[in-house]
């Protein structure tokens, strides 16, 4: 098995390094993320906390000649240092489309810096360029303000409340949001 996600390409955005997300890699992105609630910010059902290797095991698994998943760890170009994580899910080459998720800015020091947005272009390069990709698709939830405000920033625009997620004693509300690549 790979020892990094299979058909993840390095990019670099903004000062951003997107380098393929490697096992060695699930410590920081584990040690980010303190309890359930704030996993469930940012991966939403999907993933169960605490998190393990075993989670990813998928990602690792996947044919390199046509991943269905594409990931990233962030890094900081100049220094190296770890700053988070994205991925870009349900790559569906036949429709031209894909889901932007588990986007977390996991480095509280390095939140409100641009981190994010430069994360999207490049996730959104990789997708128009490398993939042949027309749209992309992301979820937020409806009280993530700065997070809305990011995808606004790089293209995506609101489309509708479609589901909700019940976290502890709370529901919350899912907004997706679509961006056309071809504009």
């Amino acid at each position: 098995m790979a020892n990094t996600v299979p058909g993840t390409p390095r990019i670099e955005e903004a000062g951003v390094v997107l380098a393929p997300f490697a096992r060695a890699d699930v410590a920081q992105l584990a040690a980010w993320t303190p309890d359930a609630r704030f996993l469930a910010q940012w991966a939403g059902p999907t993933l169960s906390f605490p998190l393990d290797a075993a989670q990813f095991e998928p990602l690792f698994a996947q044919d390199a000649a046509a991943p269905s998943t594409l990931a990233w760890q962030l890094a900081d170009a100049a220094h190296g240092r770890a700053l988070g994580h994205a991925e870009l899910a349900h790559v569906d080459r036949a429709a031209a489309t894909g889901f932007v998720s588990r986007v977390l800015v996991g480095d509280a020091a390095a939140r409100g810096r641009g981190i994010g947005g430069a994360a999207i272009r490049a996730i959104e390069r990789v997708a128009r360029e490398g993939l042949g990709l027309h749209e992309l698709t992301l979820n937020v939830f409806t009280w993530n303000a700065p997070a809305i405000a990011c995808y606004e920033r790089e293209g995506f625009e609101r489309e509708d409340v479609h589901a909700v997620l019940p976290v502890d004693d709370e529901r919350w509300d899912v907004l997706r949001m679509r961006v056309r690549l071809d504009r």
